[in-house]
């Protein structure tokens, strides 16, 4: 065996310039494709029935006139293990693409900004004794709070999702 060099190590995500395969196992047409697809598969669908800031929260209008405020699937993944995080108080005023708390993991303390202006009518109290919502079920039971939305909301100025899907892969 002397003599023979060591197999190099490849990562998850080595993709061979000579066998370029898409998610079927059909022959791509780039590299740029199939990294695509594999980020595609890697990511869990960003839901279309809210709007986001470029910053990772999202914004949902309920029936009710409310705008319903978290932050998305990947910026959960990204913060990690959450340890703690302060929402604003009921009655209080948020203000579009301002601070409106924080949001503490083990790897940094994060910024929420608000994807909308107006007063807050409820805040999701759950949070405060554990922030696993967030990191298990940010679109669903990770909301953060409810926003009655202020005449000039700044609802108009958010991404959708495609855009918002654009800005994570950098297109």
């Amino acid at each position: 065996m002397i003599g023979l060099p060591l197999a190099q190590p490849r990562s998850l995500y080595h993709i061979s310039p000579r066998n370029y395969r898409d998610n079927r196992g059909a022959r791509a047409t780039s590299k740029s494709t199939v990294l695509r697809e594999r980020n595609a598969a890697f990511m869990s669908e960003i839901p279309s029935d809210r709007s986001y800031l470029s910053s990772h929260e999202w914004a949902m209008p309920t029936d009710d006139g409310l705008v319903v405020v978290g932050i998305s699937e990947h910026a959960a993944q990204e913060l990690g293990e959450l340890v703690f995080i302060e929402l604003p108080e009921k009655g209080d005023e948020v203000q579009y693409d301002s601070q409106f708390g924080e949001i503490e993991s083990v790897k940094a303390v994060s910024e929420l900004n608000s994807p909308v202006s107006g007063k807050v009518v409820e805040v999701n109290t759950a949070l405060s004794d554990s922030q696993d919502a967030i990191s298990d079920s940010p679109f669903v039971d990770g909301w953060m709070i409810k926003v009655a939305p202020a005449d000039d909301s700044g609802l108009t100025k958010l991404l959708d999702a495609s855009a918002y899907e654009a800005q994570l892969h950098g297109s």
